[in-house]
């Protein structure tokens, strides 16, 4: 190990989610959640191979549903892990072998253990946003709030202290584990983490310093853990985010314009469509958030990452008319020789088996750079902008005027909550019929809520909604005293007693 040799090569069968090893026993724990055998409790069990590093031996043992974090309980001579999807945790005794379980009934993230090694803190960010405190000597559990998805827990004995990660707040939560109450909130120097990224915060106990980073905003904030002060924020030089999972980017966004007129740059012009269908798709002027890729609704994708578009684009240009492209969930597999009537492109995207059609499977295979949500029309290269949802949401308030109200909605409210990527026609199709239209809501999970918060990029967001989309706009309140607000309550005699 000193001179860098590899000392032990094992295959283990399958793809591992997480390592724990045991110093005392020289025992590492592989915990694998996607190799399932036969059902469990919350649906199959999963395995973990357990290697004992001094004897090179491999053992196994049946453990529960979606486990991507274990740790060693020294106290308790006890590896103990939280079953994502089952609500359960797992606790196998290290002297023989034997796995005892308690239903919490909540879905868990990560734990760590209490500073008085007497109780495990687990975040439960799917499971009602809550922190457990789970007692391992008396099986007890105590359920409080520290934030808003909470997603990573860390502690230190020697601070008696608790820190949790809220991914939507962008704070640390600093928790008595006495008294189980928050005495601090670290605020970060970060916008609110995306639902489609997975935050990281890591702690070194030696320097008490606390490490955050929410990938998809390329920093790394250092935190002093004793004073709770934020002592610096630290860029990662040429980072962009991409959010398929398939890692992260260097100097990789751009700015895609299909090409126009008739001088083909593929072979035929079959082809030439397809490839001009997906550059449309990103186009500045169509894609939600082109630089990810992201064509509309949030989590839309039309390729899997850029390495992946670019083969796509390079595979079309020289793709034959007797040759078909096989893309599986926006990345190029295959190309198969066909006939000059087969499909030139076969795409599918998202295909997962029933047991395993979940969100929580789905985000994990996306962070791997497995798969990619393609929406309905995103991955497979066909979305028109809004026209495509605006006919429809126009035609049913249309419907509902002439069967309810003489033909018109003037006059009349339209209250939605549907706000972000395809809700974003109901405005235009609203005021189209002469309603007037208040929309509530907030996209969290799709990642569509943006703040004005000053900067560039909030700037040039609200630019192109008043410039490109007709479907989203900027809301003047007539109770801050905007005169055209005002005109159209005296106008429609709408009642707000704040104006008077």
């Amino acid at each position: 190990m000193s001179n860098g040799a590899i000392t032990m090569t094992k295959r283990l069968g399958s793809d591992v989610s997480g390592f724990e090893y045991d110093k005392r026993t020289g025992k590492g724990y592989f915990m694998n959640a996607t190799g399932y055998d036969q059902q469990g409790q919350g649906g199959s069990w999963a395995k973990m191979y357990i290697l004992d590093c001094n004897t090179q031996v491999i053992d196994s043992a049946k453990r529960g549903d979606k486990t991507y974090k274990a740790l060693v309980y020294e106290a308790g001579n006890k590896l103990v892990w939280p079953d994502m999807h089952s609500g359960y945790i797992e606790m196998l005794n290290l002297a023989n072998n034997v796995i005892d379980s308690v239903h919490i009934g909540v879905t868990l993230d990560e734990m760590d253990v209490s500073p008085d090694n007497n109780s495990l803190f687990i975040a439960c960010r799917l499971g009602g946003s809550d922190i457990i405190k789970y007692d391992i000597n008396t099986l007890g559990t105590t359920k409080f709030k520290a934030g808003s998805w909470p997603c990573v827990v860390r502690t230190d004995s020697s601070l008696n202290k608790v820190f949790v990660l809220n991914h939507f707040q962008s704070t640390i939560s600093v928790i008595n584990p006495n008294t189980n109450t928050v005495t601090a909130t670290i605020n970060l120097p970060l916008a609110e983490g995306r639902a489609d990224a997975i935050a990281v915060m890591c702690y070194d106990k030696f320097l008490q310093k606390i490490f955050v980073s929410f990938p998809e905003f390329g920093n790394i904030v250092k935190i002093n853990a004793v004073t709770n002060v934020v002592e610096s924020t630290t860029p990662i030089p040429g980072f962009t985010f991409n959010p398929d999972g398939g890692g992260s980017n260097f100097n990789m966004s751009r700015s895609i314009k299909a090409p126009t007129g008739t001088t083909l740059s593929c072979k035929n012009w079959i082809t030439e469509a397809a490839m001009r269908m997906l550059m449309n798709n990103l186009d500045a002027d169509v894609a939600e958030r082109p630089e990810d890729l992201i064509v509309y609704g949030g989590s839309g994708k039309a390729a899997r990452n850029w390495e992946c578009y670019d083969k796509i684009i390079e595979t079309l240009k020289v793709l034959n008319e007797d040759e078909t492209l096989l893309v599986q969930s926006g990345k190029p597999v295959a190309v198969f020789k066909t006939h000059t009537n087969a499909p030139r492109v076969l795409i599918s995207n998202s295909q997962l088996v029933p047991a395993w059609a979940t969100w929580d499977e789905f985000r994990r295979l996306e962070a791997l750079g497995l798969i990619m949500y393609g929406q309905m029309t995103a991955g497979s290269w066909i979305y028109i902008g809004t026209q495509g949802i605006l006919q429809g949401t126009y035609e049913t308030f249309a419907a509902c005027a002439i069967k309810h109200f003489g033909g018109t909605l003037a006059g009349r409210f339209v209250l939605t909550a549907g706000l972000g990527g395809m809700g974003g026609a109901q405005p235009l199709a609203a005021t189209l019929n002469g309603a007037a239209f208040l929309g509530i809501g907030n996209s969290i999970h799709s990642g569509m809520v943006i703040v004005a918060d000053g900067t560039p990029e909030a700037e040039a967001r609200l630019e192109r909604c008043l410039t490109y989309d007709p479907g989203m706009g900027i809301v003047r309140h007539a109770d801050a005293g905007y005169d055209l607000a005002i005109e159209e309550q005296k106008k429609f005699g709408i009642n707000m007693p704040m104006l008077k």
